[in-house]
């Protein structure tokens, strides 16, 4: 591993430090294929008596747990409304989205949007940047990709060329998340197609970790997903929910990538999982997040775009669950951060923080889980905005 990758994830060690996490106080269970027995790693944490129950935060300290989406491709009234916003409540990152905009436009955008922000509350700035058919900024000065599928199986110096290229692209361009690599199994149904590495688990694990050493060495987190994985859905989850039957195979890998790196991100996919939580996404499910959280509780839990109909899944024949109670759900059930897609109205992310809001007044079990997120959140702020 480069001196610089090492380097920077001794700095983010610090942050689980903070968090007064040990990683390495248990041994890891065995996976049962059955049934995901994830025991706790790590001791429970510290109470901190320097954070009263009964703190208040502000709208602005729960805009921190928001990813706030802003196109590039959306015209100038739009783009300025969006500001305004962003401006008014601070949110805590902000997911690009755009076609053909070049490294300079992204720049550009990235340095205004930051302008926007107190000094101390400055955004992350996160992008989907997968490859193939998911490469959110693909304009002037940005490397094209080929599929995930392809660069898996490129040759070993075309491949971190391309790595490369792009990790450096994205970090001139202001980026300090992507949502990226996939690490999902690949199965004949699987509707993700060409976005899946591979079927062998070790090919997928292998070119996952080349592909966090080439990013961390631009001080880029990288965000693998779709945990606990959806590589045998044989639906879009955007419009769709449903249950797949998890291997042992497709959590070890998530296991085996995050035991050498216990501090990047991993996102939730809005799936449920037979024999283990139906009926719910895991991404709202307090179990499926905490097998996840109890092992590596230094991960940044960052939901699949909530807006996906399978995020507002509530049973066969019912109607979907509104936006903000999806929010609401996702930060209870022990996601860190709440992601959108690019199609969202204004009006509806202010009924997310008021949402947000009289959750923290009213549950306490919510309200524990917000400040720990927003603390982590900001942690991972000092880190990647020195």
């Amino acid at each position: 591993m480069p001196r610089s990758t090492i380097f920077f994830l001794l700095i983010l060690t610090i942050i689980a430090s903070a968090l007064g996490y040990n990683y390495f106080a248990r041994p890891f269970s065995n996976y049962q294929a059955a049934q995901i027995e994830l025991t706790e790693l790590i001791p429970e944490e510290e109470e901190n008596n320097s954070e009263s129950a009964e703190e208040t935060f502000s709208d602005q300290d729960l805009a921190q747990l928001i990813a706030f989406p802003y196109s590039l491709d959306d015209n100038q009234s739009t783009q300025s409304a969006s500001l305004s916003w962003i401006k008014l409540n601070q949110p805590g990152l902000i997911t690009l989205f755009g076609s053909k905009v070049s490294t300079a436009a992204a720049k550009i955008a990235t340095d205004k949007i930051s302008s926007s922000f107190d000094d101390e509350s400055e955004p992350l700035i996160a992008v989907d940047h997968e490859g193939g058919s998911v490469q959110r900024l693909s304009g002037s000065g940005f490397t094209s990709l080929p599929s995930w599928k392809s660069i898996c199986a490129a040759g070993s110096t075309q491949r971190q060329d391309l790595l490369s290229a792009s990790a450096q692209e994205l970090s001139r361009a202001g980026v300090d998340l992507v949502f990226a690599p996939v690490i999902d199994i690949a199965s004949q149904s699987a509707i993700l197609k060409d976005r899946i590495c591979s079927s062998n688990p070790e090919t997928v694990i292998a070119r996952a970790t080349e592909f966090i050493d080439i990013f961390a060495q631009q001080k880029i987190i990288p965000v693998i997903k779709h945990y606990p994985g959806i590589g045998s859905t044989s639906r879009d989850l955007h419009f769709s929910f449903d249950e797949v039957n998890l291997k042992e195979e497709e959590i070890l890998v998530f296991k085996d990538i995050l035991e050498e790196y216990p501090l990047i991100g991993v996102m939730s996919a809005h799936v449920g999982v037979k024999d283990r939580y139906e009926d719910e996404p895991c991404s709202l499910n307090v179990d499926c997040i905490d097998d996840l959280t109890g092992f590596f509780p230094g991960v940044i839990v960052f939901t699949d775009a909530l807006d996906m109909d399978s995020a507002g899944y509530a049973g066969e024949d019912k109607e979907l669950i509104i936006l903000a109670e999806r929010a609401v759900s996702a930060i209870k059930a022990g996601n860190n951060v709440l992601v959108f897609g690019p199609n969202i109205e204004l009006g509806e992310f202010d009924e997310v923080i008021a949402a947000l809001k009289t959750a923290y007044e009213l549950d306490e079990d919510f309200q524990k889980q917000a400040q720990q997120s927003i603390k982590k959140i900001r942690q991972y702020k000092e880190v990647l905005k020195k």
